[in-house]
């Protein structure tokens, strides 16, 4: 399979030694009766502050942040389930994800089948619907939630672990929501994996490792005595249109334990490697990536093996992320109760890693990596099986991210900073509480104008930023000051490499010239009625009227003739092989009576172009509706988009 040798390779370690970063405190949200195998979190009442969900006691419950003493029972399996299959306790596994589209966290857990749990308007108050995903898909040791196919929706992946009593034994399919999950509609269920992952298989990853633009999903199976053909990693590779079968790459067969996997850079070297460890077993480890196959000009990396600690025992539970905000990816873990300690891993961005203790006393059945306390790093938080807790410890990496510039004042009730970058026009508005990785949306053109989209990222944790370059009608002057703006936020001000784009109108000419010369960047492109060729408008050659003062600027400004105009390519419509090479979503709102950016001179043609290079967009068309007003009177269509781009493309990468 083109693996290297299984002698693992011992990394540099320091086995003992307590964070000189400062000590992390552990809160206690609940201690219970019974396991507690989940741990989750998310604003469900939508207050500003993070709440937290796990499983005893014969149901899920749910904590309110921020001090999490008020709690709600949500459902009771007993209750909610009326099928003749027993059910459990509780759950054996479980995720977030938004089922029905409303811009809040439902909750899909596993328990003798896959479920989910609408949450509801008032999720203190109110129980939460129960409803049954598939009954078939059985032993399930873990749910995770990825974009599959591509389509700009985010689906559900789930193993089967059963080997028996079940039609999809020793297998891992992903799950497709219905149109209107509410109906009772099956969802739509794909085995990738038939009866190809044996030896109780266990936790999964997913992202795209062969860089072929398809995300693969990497999963580990325990073995032992009871679950013979197991030990082993191994990754299934999409075929390449998206529908061939997949291809299973084993990583390693000699892993005892083997139960979780995680895609990453972890070196640095822009390859994506693997952490790894033996949840039922010993030891955390990682596999680095190899740059040394190529075949039929497929990309596709060996990998090496390398111990990071061989020590820890049954590291059930596995996190990965920046938790010391130094721009390289950490670990975290904990071991069972044999030796009672939750440790994170500090990596040197070149895949060397050092232990820290975080405390002791605790074992884990979950463990998740969220920014619990609203101050901007991330906490871990732990769902104790044998310990019987919900907990989480609290990061004292404290911000180093400097204040914004500028004039100070307030925005639709939000801190906004005023500031000019050169000689442009800047703005920055602040959430209340940043969401973690600190997304952003950044608006190209018309400050202020339908303001709704903005609105509702700000209360989700967003921050919004404005550089004005509209006069610049996306020239490359435009995209140089991007540049600038781009780089002073994300290096000075701490917010996330990649970005949300927003234009409206002659807005559309400078985020797509940018994004396309920035593709690693953009998170996703909403473009509302915008300008994709300057002969459109301002120039009026189509069916619009133009603006013949604003074509002379235009011209201007790119150095160009009339005639040369008539064949330049430096626009939106030419050259999107970059955003589709990095699968960038696209949303467009357009009005189809537009007759100052006519949709069939602008929208048409662009959606036609990047459809045939295999990107993904999808088009708003308001019948009757010109060129204004811009955006959607309600704007969840948007702001759903763009939560979820964050979520498969940018909040986990």
């Amino acid at each position: 399979m083109g693996i290297h040798s299984p002698t693992l390779l011992l990394a540099s370690l320091l086995l003992s030694q307590l964070s000189v970063l400062g000590e992390w405190e552990k809160h206690v949200i609940v201690q219970g009766k019974g396991s507690m195998n989940v741990a989750v979190a998310a604003d469900f009442d939508q207050d500003g502050h993070v709440d937290a969900m796990t499983s005893f006691s014969d149901g899920v419950t749910v904590f309110r942040g921020p001090d999490w003493k008020t709690s709600r029972q949500v459902t009771r399996f007993k209750d909610a389930y009326e099928g003749e299959r027993k059910i459990r306790s509780g759950c054996i596994h479980g995720c977030l994800l938004d089922v029905d589209q409303d811009g809040d966290q439902d909750f899909v857990g596993s328990n003798q089948m896959v479920f989910w749990l609408e949450c509801p308007d008032k999720p203190f108050e109110q129980d939460w619907t129960f409803r049954v995903i598939d009954e078939q898909i059985l032993g399930t040791h873990c749910l995770i939630t990825g974009d599959v196919d591509q389509d700009g929706k985010l689906d559900l992946i789930a193993n089967s672990g059963r080997s028996e009593n079940t039609a999809f034994p020793n297998s891992i399919v992903w799950l497709q929501a219905p149109a209107n999950p509410k109906s009772g509609t099956p969802w739509t269920r794909r085995v990738f994996a038939d009866k190809d992952a044996p030896g109780g298989s266990h936790y999964m990853g997913f992202g795209d490792v062969n860089r072929d633009g398809l995300p693969d999903v990497a999963c580990g199976a325990k073995g032992g005595e009871k679950f013979p053909g197991g030990e082993w990693f191994a990754v299934w590779e999409q075929g390449r249109d998206g529908k061939s079968p997949w291809k299973k790459r084993i990583l390693s067969d000699r892993q005892p334990g083997a139960s979780n996997i995680l895609p990453g850079d972890l070196d640095g070297d822009g390859l994506v490697d693997y952490l790894a460890s033996r949840g039922h077993g010993k030891g955390v480890f990682w596999f680095k990536a190899e740059a040394n196959s190529i075949k039929g000009g497929k990309f596709s990396p060996d990998f090496t093996p390398i111990e990071i600690d061989p020590t820890i025992e049954r590291p059930h539970s596995l996190a990965l992320a920046d938790f010391d905000r130094d721009g390289d990816m950490d670990a975290a873990t904990c071991g069972s109760l044999v030796t009672g300690e939750a440790v994170w891993y500090e990596n040197d961005g070149k895949g060397k890693f050092t232990r820290h203790l975080l405390g002791k006393n605790q074992s884990s059945y979950d463990l998740r990596s969220v920014d619990m306390d609203g101050d901007e790093d991330l906490d871990v938080l732990i769902a104790g099986h044998f310990s019987s807790n919900l907990v989480w410890y609290e990061n004292p990496h404290k911000s180093t991210v400097d204040p914004f510039p500028g004039k100070q004042s307030s925005w639709k009730g939000f801190a906004m900073n005023e500031f000019k970058l050169g000689n442009r026009n800047c703005k920055v508005v602040r959430p209340k509480k940043a969401a973690p990785g600190r997304p952003w949306i950044w608006r190209a053109r018309f400050w202020g104008h339908e303001p709704q989209t903005d609105l509702a990222l700000l209360n989700r944790g967003w921050h919004v930023a404005y550089s004005d370059v509209g006069n610049l009608f996306g020239a490359p002057q435009a995209v140089a000051l991007w540049d600038k703006f781009h780089e002073k936020m994300t290096n000075e001000h701490g917010l996330a490499k990649k970005v949300a784009l927003e234009g409206m109108s002659r807005g559309g000419l400078i985020i797509y010239n940018w994004a396309k010369k920035n593709p690693g960047e953009t998170l996703c492109i909403y473009a509302d009625a915008p300008v994709l060729h300057f002969e459109s408008w301002p120039g009026g050659k189509g069916k619009g009227k133009g603006s013949k003062g604003t074509w002379a600027k235009c011209l201007q400004v790119y150095g160009l003739t009339e005639k040369e105009a008539e064949t330049f390519r430096g626009l939106p419509l030419y050259g999107l092989e970059s955003l589709a090479k990095q699968k960038v979503p696209l949303l467009h709102v357009v009005g189809q009576a537009d007759t100052v950016v006519p949709v069939e001179e602008n929208t048409d043609l662009l959606e036609k172009s990047y459809r045939s290079l295999g990107g993904s967009i999808k088009v708003i068309r308001k019948k009757g509706v010109g060129h204004h007003p811009h955006s959607l009177k309600d704007p969840q269509p948007i702001v759903s988009f763009v939560l979820d781009s964050w979520k498969s493309r940018g909040s986990q990468k």
